[in-house]
């Protein structure tokens, strides 16, 4: 991941961005070990989170939009101050492009699970990355008012080529 981070993409992007090392995930459940990891950095401050992911010899990939509205999607969720206007913006936002046919999510926060075996693993890697993340913006910023749950950051699994000798 370095490699291509250091050789392959822009710096002005990669300024926006963070990407984990590959033994990263590995380590997540214990938060001594991964406190290393963001000792000088404010993941919350950047525009997207990678995480590679090795699980039984197969690699996977994460990719957590707009961490830095953890703290207000929590606030909204637990408060029900989400208004139906900010949720049709959101819906607007996600929308695909026009031009492009990609799909804008400038202002959602959510991850995007790429795996090409689909041996439902989105569930347990979700559930590191939301805990990661709790654990996280409580360290930096303290505590937050209720679960980062699914309703809170959402995962989508987009359409990858599927590999079969799983």
């Amino acid at each position: 991941m370095a490699y291509i981070t250091c050789n392959s993409v822009s710096s002005k992007i990669m300024s926006h961005g963070h990407v984990f090392g590959s033994l990263f995930f590995s380590l997540m459940p214990r938060r001594r070990a991964c406190s290393k990891w963001t000792k000088d950095i404010d993941i919350f401050k950047k525009d997207f989170i990678i995480i590679p992911i090795n699980i039984d010899m197969h690699w996977c990939l994460a990719i957590v939009c707009n961490p830095g509205k953890l703290g207000e999607k929590v606030k909204g969720v637990y408060s029900s101050i989400v208004s139906k206007e900010s949720l049709k913006m959101d819906k607007e936002r996600s929308k695909p492009g026009k031009e492009t046919g990609n799909v804008n999510v400038s202002g959602a926060m959510h991850v995007l699970f790429l795996d090409s075996m689909k041996n439902n693993r989105t569930k347990p890697v979700m559930s590191r990355i939301r805990n990661y993340l709790a654990e996280e913006w409580e360290c930096k910023y303290g505590k937050l008012s209720g679960p980062v749950n699914g309703k809170v950051l959402p995962a989508a699994s987009p359409i990858v080529p599927e590999q079969r000798n799983g």
